[in-house]
C-alpha cells in the first residue's frame, strides 16, 4: 500500500487569521490546479478559528513531495513560521522522510489495515 494519509495541525494567532486565510486559499488553489496525486485535501477550523486541521491523502510519497514542491518557497516559508505539526501514516519513502527532517513531523508505519 503506497497511499499516504497526513494530518497537519496549525495554530492560528488571533491577529493573523486574515494572513492564514490567504495562505489556506493559495494552498487549496495549488492542490486543485497543480497536484497530480492528491486524493484528499480538506481543511477544518475549530469554533474560535485558532486551530486548523488539514486532512490529506496522497497516491504515494512522490505525490506528497510534488505537493510540497508545488506550494513553492513563499507559501512554505509562511507555513513554517506558523506553529504546525505533521503526522504521516503509511509507508513513506526515504526521500520523503529525508525531506521532512528538521520539521515537527512524525511518521507512523502501517501496523494493521483492512
Amino acid at each position: 500500500m503506497d497511499e499516504l494519509q497526513v494530518t497537519a495541525r496549525i495554530k492560528i494567532e488571533a491577529d493573523k487569521f486574515e494572513k492564514f486565510e490567504a495562505i489556506a486559499k493559495a494552498c487549496m488553489k495549488v492542490a486543485r490546479e497543480m497536484d497530480s496525486g492528491t486524493l484528499q485535501y480538506d481543511w477544518f477550523l475549530n469554533e474560535d478559528q485558532t486551530e486548523c486541521v488539514v486532512r490529506e491523502r496522497y497516491r504515494d510519497s512522490e505525490a506528497a513531495l510534488e505537493h510540497v514542491a508545488n506550494l513553492g518557497a513563499t507559501i512554505r516559508k509562511d507555513l513554517q513560521e506558523a506553529e504546525m505539526s505533521l503526522e504521516f501514516y503509511g509507508e513513506a519513502s526515504v526521500g520523503l522522510i529525508e525531506a521532512a527532517k528538521g520539521g515537527n513531523v512524525t511518521f507512523y508505519k502501517t501496523y494493521q489495515s483492512i
